[in-house]
């Protein structure tokens, strides 16, 4: 195919407080992604409902492979998020290959063009330019037209967000 990502939605869910429930979840993953021959693929464990990296950052680790990488989702972080974006990618941003721009109200993944929900792209910006500065960037409106995606990228542009080159001296 020659993609050069294959992404993995991370499927932990958070509400189940059972008893060894985070360690199968690493195990069957680990299990899982050592029978698989990916080739020239890096897989990238996008978060879903995680509440932080901690247990991706894990299975990572353990994995122990350049092939295995993280995915951010921004919006997904706004919404299911429980620590700050600084906090996830001070701890995450060395294993961070990609990262996906979505936007919301932070109560429901809503597809909205960037800027317009609550996501502060500005603080993505510079959390991103420090701590994984060379992740590539998709960006996730869902079904369109066309106009949600040209809205964002004009959006990203024209304030000189990160994958575009920084603004200077200027408002973003």
């Amino acid at each position: 195919m020659g993609a050069p990502y294959l992404i993995l939605h991370s499927n932990h869910l958070p509400m189940i407080n059972e008893a060894g429930y985070d360690r199968q979840w690493l195990s069957g993953w680990l299990d899982f992604l050592g029978r698989q021959d990916f080739g020239g693929v890096t897989v990238v464990m996008e978060n879903m409902w995680d509440r932080t990296p901690d247990l991706m950052l894990r299975l990572v680790e353990e994995f122990g492979s350049p092939r295995l990488r993280l995915c951010l989702d921004v919006a997904h972080w706004n919404v299911y998020g429980e620590v700050s974006l600084d906090q996830w990618l001070s701890a995450a941003g060395r294993y961070t290959a990609y990262v996906q721009y979505g936007d919301n109200h932070g109560d429901h993944d809503a597809d909205l063009a960037l800027g317009r929900g609550t996501v502060d792209f500005a603080e993505v910006d510079r959390v991103l330019r420090a701590e994984a500065p060379t992740a590539d960037v998709m960006i996730g409106v869902g079904i369109d037209n066309g106009d949600r995606l040209g809205a964002s990228l004009a959006f990203l542009r024209d304030r000189g967000l990160h994958p575009f080159p920084a603004a200077i001296g200027g408002e973003r």
